[in-house]
This record gives structure tokens, C-alpha cells and sequence, in this order.
């Protein structure tokens, strides 16, 4: 089963690489003491014991030349250090109001093996792009939904266009369909005995009605205008 791309699920990879390094020393009964010795004489890396634990902790990231000694120093190759089920945050969340970068292992290790794809990755740009697509999803369902009112209907007969016309139209000026937009303003208007007048909701409507067909009238001309230069 694939593990979650999402930020809040993922493992940060200071952790995955930590205890995947733990596990790589104990399967070669070393202990904490005996990696640091190892790499700090044998290999220049000034590490202590408290640097070992910090690491396998995962509250220490490492250095790209750290990684490479260590993998010397384990006697490991580099997808012994990344384990092939989970989702690994790359990246801090708290720097994007996205979340952070979140990764697959597995394919992390096809990427580190020199296999050809691009990772599955889910990105903050991936996220912000996946919302904008959602909201037009939406807008353009209202649309469709408005478009079917009785009001939109009949204003759209009124101007010769089609109720989905109208409702686009009225979309683009209100981001309401206009029964919506309707009621939106009767809203703030002093109510009769038994609420809204009749009156009152008449001259609101026409007053939409003329907005539209001025709107649809500023669009054909625009269109209009597009066309003869392009000739």
C-alpha cells in the first residue's frame, strides 16, 4: 500500500536516515562508541558518541560528505540508508503555508540507484496548483448548478443568450449566479410587512439584468475586436 504524501504523515528524513544508520551498526555489533571512534580515527570526522546518538535520534541532519563517510564507516551502500515503505518529508513545513516537500522512499532509492522517472513527489507548488484546480472545479460546477435556476433562465431569454451564458457572465462579475447575487443585495434593503417587497425585488432584478447585458455586450465587442486584428 503506498504511505502517505502528505506532510503531516511523513517521517522527516533525519529520522528515517537515523534509524536506519542505528540499525546499520548494530547488524555490525557496533556500538555507539565504536562508530565514532571509527570515523573520527579512521576517517577524519570528528564525531563523538553524542553525535552518533543525536544523528540516530534524528535530531541531526547531515552533511552530503557526512553521508558518504558514513556509508564507509557502515560498510553500507547508499539504499541501506532509506528504507523502501514510507513517505519522507524532505523539506520543514513551518517554511510553506503548502507544507513541506514530501517524498516516496522507494522511489528515493530508484532515483539513488540511477533508475530513469521522476520520484513521486508531492511539493508545495504541487499542492498550491491542486487547490487552484479544486476551486475552478467548483466555481465551474456553480455555474452549472445556477445556470438551471428558474431567474437565470428566464433573464437569459430576456437577452438572448444562454443560460449558461448568463450564468458565466454573471460568475465573472459577482462570482454569484444571479438569483444569488439577488437576494445577496434584497439583503441589506429595509423589508416590508411580510419581507421583501415585490417591488423592490423586481427593481433589484432588472437592475442585474441591465449589469449583465452590458457585461455580455463589453465581452461580444471585446471578442469582436480580437477577431478583426487578428485578420
Amino acid at each position: 500500500m503506498m504511505p502517505a504524501m502528505n506532510a503531516r504523515e511523513a517521517r522527516p528524513v533525519a529520522a528515517v536516515v537515523g534509524e536506519a544508520v542505528r540499525g546499520c551498526r548494530e547488524s555490525g555489533s557496533l556500538s555507539a562508541d565504536d562508530l565514532a571512534a571509527r570515523l573520527s580515527l579512521d576517517y577524519g570526522l570528528p564525531w563523538s558518541r553524542a553525535t552518533v546518538g543525536a544523528l540516530e535520534r534524528g535530531e541531526r541532519e547531515l552533511t552530503l560528505s557526512e553521508f558518504a563517510v558514513l556509508l564507509l564507516a557502515l560498510r553500507a551502500k547508499p539504499l541501506d540508508l532509506l528504507p523502501d515503505d514510507v513517505a519522507v518529508l524532505l523539506t520543514d513545513p513551518k517554511h510553506s503555508d503548502d507544507g513541506g516537500t514530501v517524498a516516496q522512499s522507494q522511489a528515493l532509492r530508484g532515483l539513488l540507484a540511477g533508475k530513469g522517472g521522476r520520484p513521486e513527489i508531492a511539493t508545495p507548488a504541487g499542492r498550491r496548483l491542486g487547490k487552484r484546480f479544486s476551486r475552478k472545479r467548483e466555481r465551474t460546477r456553480a455555474i452549472a448548478m445556477a445556470a438551471q435556476l428558474a431567474p437565470e433562465q428566464k433573464a437569459a431569454r430576456k437577452l438572448g443568450v444562454s443560460p449558461a451564458e448568463l450564468s458565466q457572465a454573471a460568475f465573472d462579475l459577482w462570482e454569484r449566479g444571479l438569483t444569488d447575487e439577488r437576494e445577496h443585495r434584497l439583503a441589506g434593503r429595509a423589508a416590508g410587512a411580510d419581507g421583501v417587497t415585490h417591488a423592490a425585488r423586481g427593481h433589484v432584478t432588472r437592475q442585474l439584468i441591465a449589469e449583465l447585458e452590458a457585461h455580455l455586450g463589453a465581452t461580444d465587442n471585446q471578442a469582436t475586436t480580437d477577431s478583426s486584428g487578428e485578420k
